[in-house]
Formats: structure tokens, C-alpha cells, sequence
């Protein structure tokens, strides 16, 4: 399939003079429905390792850690590489599916899928995102509730081998939001059975 895909990214080339992308779209909830109680397991496992590191890190940031984090005022997040931690593609986007359905359930609603595919110098590569937004109906107070911010959760794949996760928390600092809640509660919450 990579031969497949590369072999049309070079006639695309020949035709356009700049790096040639596949814009699709996916379905998490699909992904979710279709993977057994033993991959929501595993995923709600690495949930709780990626918490349990961030606790860590927030102790001792100088320390190497399993996972890589930032907290800052404006982004959080996290990152996890999938080969140093075993995991393949399908336990990543089981992973990040997993996220946008606990999302929902702290009052986000999804706002955005895609995957996006294009050749990257020898690689071809794979980005699946998920943008969600919190919900509308937070939006009645004159200030609106951001809960943690925009959450962005996004998976790339190289030439088809799970390659990183990286998960978002992107904040308002303007007058029309109210203050974010601390990226902590997030992770806490989602670490959460």
C-alpha cells in the first residue's frame, strides 16, 4: 500500500509544484464501536499512566519521563511516541477516540475530523485529528465557560507504523472567557473508569 500511495505522490508531483495532501475525513465513534472491552481496557490503562506520569513530571520536570508534558498559561498537553510505548495503529486511534468520548462527557462537543495524508520527504504520512470545542451552552453567562480550553487530539503514522500522539489544551485569554480550569483536572478526569 505505501509503494501504492508514494507512486501517486510522485504523478501528483510531476503535475503540482508543491507537496500534493489527501484530505479525508474518519469516524472515531466507529473506531470506538468497533474495538473490544479488552482495547478500552488498554486505553483506559495508558489514560492512567499518562496521569500518573503527569503528577510526576509536575514534581520533578527535570527528571526523564515516559511521556513528554507542557502546562503553560496559553497550551497545555502531552505527547507519547508509540514505538518507545508499543503501540500500533489501531491503539492510538482506539486511544484518542477514547479521549473525544470522555470529552463529550465533560461538556465537549466535536467540532472537527479529518486525516490528512501527503509524502513527506521518503515517508508517507498519516495525521488523524480530532478537534472539540466545549459546548455551546456554556456560552449564556457573560463570560463563557471554556472548561480546559479547545482540545486538539491528534495521531500520525509513518508509512503506516504508529509514530505520536500528541493531545492539546489550547486557552482564551480574553475578556469574553472565563479563566480555564487546570489541564490536571483534565487528565484526572479522564483517567477516571
Amino acid at each position: 500500500m505505501i509503494s501504492k500511495l508514494l507512486s501517486l505522490f510522485r504523478k501528483e508531483e510531476k503535475k503540482i509544484p508543491t507537496n500534493p495532501i489527501i484530505h479525508e475525513t474518519w469516524n472515531p465513534d466507529e473506531v470506538w464501536t468497533a474495538c473490544s472491552e479488552f482495547d478500552k481496557n488498554q486505553s483506559q490503562m495508558l489514560l492512567q499512566a499518562v496521569y500518573n506520569q503527569f503528577l510526576l513530571w509536575k514534581k520533578h520536570p527535570e527528571e526523564s519521563h515516559q511521556f513528554h508534558y507542557i502546562d503553560g498559561d496559553k497550551a497545555s498537553g502531552f505527547s507519547i511516541y508509540c514505538k518507545k510505548n508499543n503501540i500500533n495503529n489501531f491503539q492510538a486511534l482506539v486511544f484518542i477516540s477514547h479521549i473525544l468520548m470522555k470529552s463529550r462527557k465533560l461538556n465537549y462537543v466535536l467540532n472537527v475530523v479529518d486525516v490528512m495524508t501527503r509524502q513527506k520527504g521518503e515517508n508517507i504520512e498519516a495525521i488523524f485529528r480530532i478537534y472539540i470545542k466545549p459546548s455551546a451552552r456554556l456560552r449564556i453567562k457573560p463570560k463563557a465557560e471554556q472548561i480546559y480550553g479547545n482540545l486538539h487530539l491528534e495521531f500520525i503514522s509513518k508509512n503506516d507504523q504508529a509514530f505520536q500522539i500528541k493531545i492539546q489544551a489550547l486557552k482564551y485569554s480574553d475578556q469574553n472567557f472565563e479563566e480555564p480550569l487546570e489541564f490536571e483536572g483534565f487528565l484526572e478526569s479522564l483517567a477516571q473508569c
